[in-house]
């Protein structure tokens, strides 16, 4: 994978559980650990398109849960926290000249989920280790043409900060 596109996943996947103050170590593995949480986010736009997977283990969701809410809230939580993910991704790959459009997040949960081998040149998968078994794992799988150089646009501005804007 482009390590550009690399460091937007993981910069983003830092910034969003700092948000919801979990403390993560991100580290790059082979080996797709899911989670008892899962949901999955398509996306396509000019140049690029793919699959993001975001599965938590049941300390994540509840270290990152907003007060209130159901158990199945909970289970649409990670759809929710998938869906943050990819809008930061989103929100940076515009200074390369892409936009993404995503998919409604599919969310799922289960005891022993198997993640199937993905079909696509360029993926990556991280685990997200917090405290107290709060682990998250992130996969990317994603297609992107070769016109696309990675190389930000001369006069490119940075998308506003995530709770930065406010629209009227």
């Amino acid at each position: 994978m482009n390590p550009v596109l690399r460091d937007l996943v993981t910069t983003s996947a830092s910034k969003l559980f700092e948000h919801y103050d979990l403390a993560v170590d991100i580290e790059e593995t082979s080996q797709r650990h899911l989670f008892h949480y899962a949901g999955v986010l398509g996306f396509t736009g000019e140049g690029i398109k793919g699959t993001m997977v975001v599965s938590a283990s049941g300390p994540a969701i509840e270290a990152t849960f907003p007060d209130g809410g159901s158990k199945e809230d909970r289970e649409d939580w990670v759809g929710e926290l998938c869906n943050q993910l990819l809008g930061r991704v989103a929100n940076k790959v515009i200074n390369f000249g892409m936009s993404i459009r995503m998919s409604t997040p599919v969310t799922f949960s289960g005891q022993e989920l198997n993640m199937q081998k993905v079909d696509v040149a360029e993926q990556a998968g991280w685990v997200l280790r917090g405290p107290g078994e709060a682990d998250v794992y992130v996969h990317l799988a994603v297609e992107v043409e070769d016109h696309i150089t990675w190389e930000a646009a001369a006069d490119a501005e940075d998308a506003p900060e995530e709770g930065d804007l406010m629209l009227f």
